[in-house]
């Protein structure tokens, strides 16, 4: 089956770098970790910036950037989760390559977990 693609001009504006980071995103999450963890610093960085001026302006904080209470580490092993990996497992039996991909995956989501769990640890919420 075959779809039309709207061009920038039919969508709105907004809409066009979503879609855009979106797309970045997914093949973000097929990265090395080290690459992997930049991006998500940046990423969250801009996010919690937004909270403190949202925070300062006395106007509710957005989704996902409230430092005082997101998690990177659980934010990213969601993601990897519900976004990414699901993508790339229906991929990996119909495209050649795509098993390392959906194999890497399933890997970052462990370490995102390892780190959220030595996280918990630090800060006394998690106990083995």
């Amino acid at each position: 089956f075959f779809f039309k693609q709207k061009t920038a001009y039919e969508m709105q504006r907004g809409l066009v770098g979503s879609e855009m980071c979106i797309r970045d995103s997914i093949g973000t999450g097929t990265r090395e970790l080290i690459i992997f963890e930049e991006w998500t610093k940046r990423v969250y960085n801009e996010f919690f910036n937004q909270g403190d001026v949202e925070k300062a302006l006395k106007i509710p904080i957005s989704f996902n950037c409230d430092r005082e209470v997101v998690s990177p580490y659980l934010g990213q092993k969601e993601y990897l989760q519900i976004f990414v990996r699901p993508l790339y497992d229906a991929l990996k039996d119909l495209i050649p390559g795509m098993k390392e991909l959906a194999d890497r995956i399933a890997n970052l989501q462990k370490e995102w977990d390892k780190k959220q769990i030595n996280l918990l640890k630090k800060l006394r919420y998690y106990q083995n």
